[in-house]
């Protein structure tokens, strides 16, 4: 059997191609009666939308492509559910890729969404890459950075916290409850999240009086294995913190 195309469906009915389409989409002006005319008629032939002709037709391909760094993160696997239950409310498709913290998987799973032509992006950029994100910017193709904004973008839409005055605060509290001697296990300093959740803690020591110990603050890259490999150094040393600060 051929495959049910719009014009079949167009021509059963006796209404125009643009009707039926009109009535798929939601969009333009349609009766309510045609509508589910066409809904009935569609249902019945097993008719499915060519997603590919569809995208090529407006320039559209209602994918919305999202990059993390580390899809077993419950922060991130969180983040990638609340998209999708919007992209599915809005009768769009959700790419999820996993840059597991590799500026290169990045930089491939950047250049498939854009082979993909993804109609918008949800970067949580390790680096990133200035050329494909303005490859983006020339497609006219939304970019929405979350959690951490790579260096060298300036004008951007962000949806993050401030990292600064959460690890200030953080560390506040560690010194209200009388702790001086107090570590860090930062995340990488060339990611905002890392750098600022570092200058916030080094500043509330300033405010306080103190200086931070370089021995008791390490990098991390925001795992797991990481984290124990730089907590196991600092817990070697003669002289050790009384308290931790962990950026993740």
């Amino acid at each position: 059997m051929s495959a049910v195309k719009l014009e079949d469906i167009a021509r059963q009915l006796g209404v125009s191609i643009s009707t039926v389409s009109r009535a798929l989409s939601g969009n333009g002006r349609v009766g309510e009666k045609t509508r589910q005319r066409v809904l009935a008629a569609v249902q019945e032939s097993k008719y499915t939308v060519n997603a590919v002709a569809r995208s090529l037709r407006l320039r559209d391909a209602r994918n919305i492509g999202i990059i993390v760094p580390d899809i077993s993160n419950s922060y991130f696997a969180a983040v990638i559910k609340g998209a999708q239950e919007v992209c599915r409310q809005s009768g769009y498709a959700l790419m999820v890729c996993n840059s597991d913290e590799d500026r290169s998987f990045e930089e491939e799973a950047l250049r498939t969404l854009l082979e993909k032509q993804a109609s918008g992006l949800i970067l949580a950029s390790v680096g990133g890459c200035a050329e494909l994100l303005g490859q983006y910017a020339y497609h006219d193709a939304p970019i929405v950075f979350i959690d951490n904004i790579p260096q060298g973008v300036n004008a951007a839409d962000v949806v993050s916290i401030d990292n600064f005055a959460a690890a200030r605060e953080l560390t506040r509290a560690m010194l209200a409850r009388g702790y001086r001697e107090i570590g860090m296990i930062t995340g990488p300093g060339d990611q905002s999240t890392g750098s600022l959740r570092r200058a916030g803690f080094e500043q509330a020591l300033v405010d306080a009086g103190l200086a931070p110990r370089p021995e008791w603050v390490l990098e991390g890259d925001f795992r797991m294995a990481s984290g124990r490999a730089c907590m196991e150094s600092i817990l070697r040393l003669e002289e050790r913190p009384r308290a931790m600060i962990i950026a993740n």
